[in-house]
C-alpha cells in the first residue's frame, strides 16, 4: 500500500512543494522497519526538483516526535516568510507565476489592491489561483502567459513561490525564468518566497528534470518539450526567507 502512496507523490504534477513534502513525511511516519527503509531508499528519487523532500528524507528519523518536529519548524519557517510576504504586497498591485500556497496565504493576510495570476501551463494552476482568490473576495485577473510582457509593467511587484533554492538559482514553475527577465528590464522587484527547508546544500548540483507527457501540450507528428519548471539565476530575484 505505501508503495502505491509513494508513487502517487512522485507523479503528483498539480501540487508544490510544501504540499508534497507534507504528504510524504505523514506516509513515513506511518511506517517502521524494513518498510520505512525501502521507502526512504525509493523516496529519495522522486520529485528531483524539490528540496524540501530531499531535506526531510536525508534528514529523516524514525522516532515519531522528531517527526512532528521537523513539520513544526517547516510550518512555523513558512509562517515568517508569509508573514513577510505579506507586509510587501499590502496595498499592492502584484502578479505572481503558478499557484504557490505560500503567495496565496501571503495574499490572504495582506489583500492587497490587485492581483494578476498568470495561467501556467500546462496544468493551468493559476486559473485554480484566481478563483479561489475572487472566492475571497480579492480582485483578481487570470492572463496567458505569453501576456506576462503586457502586464509586468502593471505591477508594483511580483511573487512567486519555490520548489527549491540552491547556488544555481531557484526552481520554479517554467516560465519564473523569463518573467524574471522581463521583471529586471521593467524595473519592479521580484520576490521569492523561500523558507530554510527549500534550500539544498551549498554543494548541491543542479538537478534536471525529466520531460513530462507530451499528451498534455499537444499531439502530432512533431517533438514537444514539456517540462514542469526552469531554473532563474539568484540575482534576478529577491529571497524571502527565514
Amino acid at each position: 500500500m505505501w508503495k502505491e502512496n509513494l508513487q502517487q507523490i512522485a507523479s503528483d504534477n498539480v501540487h508544490g512543494a510544501t504540499y508534497l513534502t507534507k504528504e510524504l513525511l505523514e506516509l513515513l511516519c506511518s511506517l517502521e522497519g524494513q518498510s520505512l527503509q525501502e521507502a526512504l531508499k525509493e523516496a529519495r528519487r522522486i520529485q528531483p526538483m524539490m528540496a524540501s523532500i530531499y531535506n526531510l528524507v536525508h534528514s529523516f528519523k524514525e522516532e515519531k516526535e522528531v517527526c512532528k518536529r521537523w513539520w513544526k519548524e517547516f510550518e512555523d519557517a513558512n509562517e515568517r516568510v508569509v508573514q513577510k510576504a505579506a507586509a510587501l504586497m499590502k496595498d499592492k498591485k502584484i502578479l505572481t507565476h503558478s499557484f504557490s500556497s505560500l503567495v496565496f496565504e501571503a495574499i490572504l493576510q495582506a489583500r492587497p489592491k490587485r492581483v494578476i495570476c498568470t495561467l501556467s501551463a500546462p496544468k493551468n494552476e493559476g486559473k485554480v489561483l484566481a478563483q479561489r482568490l475572487c472566492e475571497a473576495g480579492i480582485e483578481s485577473e487570470l492572463i496567458i502567459d505569453a501576456a506576462m510582457g503586457l502586464k509586468v509593467k502593471e505591477a508594483d511587484a511580483i511573487f512567486i513561490g519555490a520548489d527549491g533554492v540552491g547556488s544555481f538559482g531557484v526552481v520554479h514553475k517554467v516560465g519564473t525564468f523569463p518573467l524574471a527577465l522581463l521583471a529586471r528590464e521593467f524595473q519592479k522587484p521580484l520576490y521569492c518566497l523561500a523558507p530554510r527547508q527549500k534550500f539544498w546544500p551549498k554543494e548541491f548540483p543542479t538537478p534536471t528534470e525529466l520531460q513530462r507527457e507530451p499528451s498534455e501540450v499537444a499531439r502530432g507528428c512533431f517533438g514537444v518539450d514539456n517540462r514542469y519548471f526552469d531554473i532563474t539565476p539568484l540575482e534576478l530575484v529577491c529571497l524571502i526567507t527565514n
